[in-house]
């Protein structure tokens, strides 16, 4: 994604913590969202048991204590109720803290089960106001004769979620801007060596074997800074060689030139110093003298290509700095 490795590595430590806080603050949300459900479902089984107790002592055909006991209950309830319903088997509501409601049927398919002597607890709406909704059943012997639902305030649940969540976000904005500042110091850590060994490596490939990797540590990039090191060291001590062999195969090329022309000048000064003999020599000296230039041109010949691959040598070498 980015051209730099220090990039990189901050970019992955803060996607890597943000995708983590999600996680865990989705987690805890659902967490804590159970418990407060788990909550609300036993302190509304609690409270839904005590108004069956307190009717059962009452008397399940008096209704006006029924109704009685319910408005006292929501009375104390100090607003964390919305409602309180006692309801027949047949779904009819015969007291509550909804007086309209009175006489009329409940709509509610929990309801059945609660009549087969099961406690319910699920999510309801009360007046288009959601509520946690309790009901247990009221038994007379063994027959379930009326029910009693008490409807939870979520309006609680609801603030500390909302506080939660809110919480959640402050420390995971924390939590990042730690994460980021940590993920700096440690791609820098990380990144300097290398990019310092990339700036060496570029010095060195445009010829300058002078340049050694600075880079020290025991880790695998400190390893690999010496094991360069060492191996430029081997490369400088090549080039000087492969320069030494060049100047002495140039000083023993020009040596052998040299000979071959102080040869023939000395059998010319022969042949001059001896000039009764010419014309008896005459024929040997020529000859002599066209062998000696044939020698002289070989060896001008095998002297000019070996000055032209000393040099073409020298050449190559002589980009690198060492």
């Amino acid at each position: 994604m980015f051209k730099s490795i220090r990039k990189n590595l901050i970019f992955n430590f803060v996607v890597m913590a943000a995708i983590i806080l999600i996680i865990n603050t989705t987690f805890s949300t659902y967490q804590m969202i159970t418990g407060l459900q788990n909550q609300m479902k036993y302190d509304g089984s609690n409270l839904a048991n005590i108004i069956r107790i307190n009717i059962e002592n009452a008397g399940i055909d008096n209704i006006s204590k029924v109704q009685a006991i319910v408005d006292e209950t929501y009375d104390h309830s100090e607003g964390n109720l919305f409602y309180i319903g006692v309801t027949l088997p047949d779904k009819t509501l015969i007291a509550g803290t909804s007086k309209d409601s009175i006489g009329q049927k409940i709509d509610s398919k929990e309801l059945e089960s609660v009549f087969k002597g099961k406690t319910e607890a699920f999510m309801s709406e009360w007046k288009n106001t959601p509520a946690y909704n309790v009901t247990v059943p009221i038994k007379q012997g063994e027959k379930v004769v009326l029910s009693v639902s008490v409807g939870i305030s979520v309006n609680n649940m609801e603030d500390t979620i909302k506080s939660s969540i809110m919480k959640s976000i402050i420390s995971g904005i924390i939590i990042l801007i730690m994460v980021t500042i940590a993920a700096i110091i440690i791609a820098k850590r990380i990144a300097e060596p290398i990019e310092s060994m990339e700036v060496t490596v570029g010095e060195i490939g445009k010829g300058d074997l002078t340049t050694e990797y600075k880079v020290k540590g025991k880790d695998e990039i400190g390893r690999l800074a010496y094991t360069s090191n060492e191996t430029t060291k081997s490369l400088r001590v090549l080039i000087k060689k492969i320069k030494s062999i060049s100047l002495s195969l140039v000083n023993e090329v020009l040596q052998k030139t040299m000979k071959g022309k102080d040869k023939i000048i000395s059998t010319v000064e022969n042949i001059a110093s001896n000039s009764e003999e010419i014309s008896s020599l005459s024929q040997e000296v020529t000859a002599s003298t066209e062998e000696q230039s044939a020698i002289t041109n070989e060896i001008a010949i095998a002297a000019k290509k070996l000055l032209n691959m000393a040099k073409a040598l020298e050449n190559n070498t002589s980009s690198f700095k060492v």
